[in-house]
């Protein structure tokens, strides 16, 4: 019998609460904020104890969960006016050249015939994309809307043209459908979660603080941790109040 979708997000959802780490749970259930560190670390106080926690990595895993639980079902955020897939697959490609891990070649093809052969799956995938992660491409190849995953926290559309590529680069569309929705929900979570500024001197405090508001009451109620951010430095212990003034 074929894996249908809701049974491939059931089994992911399985493996996400076996792969959950309860001491990190316990830290995100009710902290106290105490301050920003800088665009994407917190400080955080949990009884005596004292953490810094870098809700980029924790922000990734929270809205790859929430893909998962709520399998296109949610709210969408309307892209007015609608945006040419092909034309931000073609932008992509030209940043990627630019970094050095793009080169036009008979084998890869060019950069507009990348983009368009993107651009075409993504149209014959619409279907596909709108029903199980409410990304919604039109007939025209464009893409008219996104998941809005967590009132509040809309991505950034300086992030769609890499998420795109991603959509065409890093999803096995042609193998097992858990690993495709897995990988949708990978590159969604890349578009969606915190990033760490690109000029630390130049961030919104205030920006940045509001969002970190927004997200860590979600965490509370609907992130499983998983066991890496236990040792990844994701979250550290700086002190413990009753070493601090031990005397």
């Amino acid at each position: 019998e074929d894996e249908t979708p809701a049974k491939a997000f059931d089994l992911i959802s399985a493996n996400i609460e076996k792969e959950m780490h309860e001491w990190v749970r316990e830290i995100l259930r009710d902290p106290v904020v105490v301050g920003l560190v800088d665009s994407h670390r917190v400080l955080l106080q949990k009884g005596t104890r004292l953490y810094l926690v870098d809700m980029s990595e924790l922000s990734r895993d929270l809205f790859y969960q929430l893909c998962i639980l709520q399998r296109g079902s949610g709210e969408k955020i309307v892209l007015v006016p609608p945006v040419c897939a092909e034309s931000l697959v073609l932008h992509a490609l030209e940043a990627e050249e630019i970094l050095g891990n793009w080169i036009d070649s008979p084998d890869s093809g060019t950069k507009d015939e990348v983009a368009s052969l993107m651009s075409d799956l993504l149209k014959k995938k619409a279907s596909f994309l709108e029903e199980q992660f409410g990304i919604v491409i039109n007939d025209l190849g464009e893409i008219a809307a996104l998941p809005g995953l967590l009132p509040g926290c809309h991505p950034r559309q300086e992030y769609l043209p890499k998420f795109l590529l991603s959509l065409g680069q890093n999803v096995d569309w042609s193998g097992n459908i858990q690993t495709c929705l897995e990988d949708i929900s990978r590159a969604l979570s890349e578009l969606y979660m915190i990033r760490p500024a690109t000029n630390e001197a130049e961030f919104d405090n205030e920006t940045a603080f509001n969002q970190i508001k927004i997200l860590l009451p979600y965490m509370r109620t609907h992130l499983s941790p998983c066991k890496q951010r236990s040792n990844d430095g994701s979250i550290i212990e700086l002190t413990r109040l009753e070493q601090l003034y031990r005397v």
